[in-house]
């Protein structure tokens, strides 16, 4: 996650201000200017992961999702470990 947040502080897409009354908190806040080019680049981004999806069958699209519950219960095993 901090990597991603460096990448888009850098990026000049968002600022990081310290959170008012928590000193282990940072805020992270868009640059003005930068939500609308954002939201196209995620807008356009999200119509083609659709278009992606809408191309499984109904059979493919259930090994997908039995895969995707199983990383799920995988990775929830770690965090109460």
């Amino acid at each position: 996650m901090t990597s991603l947040v460096d990448r888009l502080v850098r990026s000049g897409y968002v600022t990081r201000e310290p959170h008012p009354t928590d000193r282990r908190a940072l805020i992270l806040r868009p640059t003005p200017g930068s939500d609308q080019e954002v939201r196209s680049t995620l807008g356009d981004m999200h119509a083609r992961m659709m278009e992606a999806a809408e191309t499984l069958s109904s059979e493919d699209s259930a090994v997908v999702v039995d895969f995707l519950r199983r990383m799920r219960k995988a990775i929830d095993g770690i965090a109460t470990s």
